[in-house]
């Protein structure tokens, strides 16, 4: 697959998949931007793709904060310009998940959240 210099903006992109997939993007020749709530593992991460030869750039941000969101959108947009492909790899639980991974039935049932 070759990107040619097209833009992705990879959301979690500093563990697991989410950092796969922007090196990935990046080996393709996609410029990369990527965001995480963790300010210190998207600057690490940012050098790291760098340091791989990949143009990249990063900003912290908690998607479940609209406005974060819209600063990400923002920096990433002034920086590099309108991606062409995103990969929303971050994603918010629904707030009943208990640490055992148990959850109501409601929780994943579409219409209002449960109270």
């Amino acid at each position: 697959m070759d990107l040619g210099g097209s833009l992705a903006v990879v959301t979690g992109a500093t563990e697991g998949i989410g950092r796969a997939t922007a090196f990935a993007l990046g080996h393709a020749r996609a410029r990369v931007a990527i965001c995480a709530r963790t300010e210190a593992n998207v600057h690490a991460t940012t050098r790291d793709l760098k340091v791989d030869g990949i143009d990249a750039i990063g900003m912290p941000c908690d998607v479940s904060d609209a406005a974060r969101v819209d600063a990400f959108a923002a920096f990433v947009t002034r920086e590099r310009g309108v991606p062409q492909v995103l990969v929303n790899n971050a994603g918010i639980g629904p707030p009943s998940i208990s640490s055992r991974g148990r959850s109501s039935r409601a929780c994943w049932t579409p219409g209002p959240a449960p109270s």
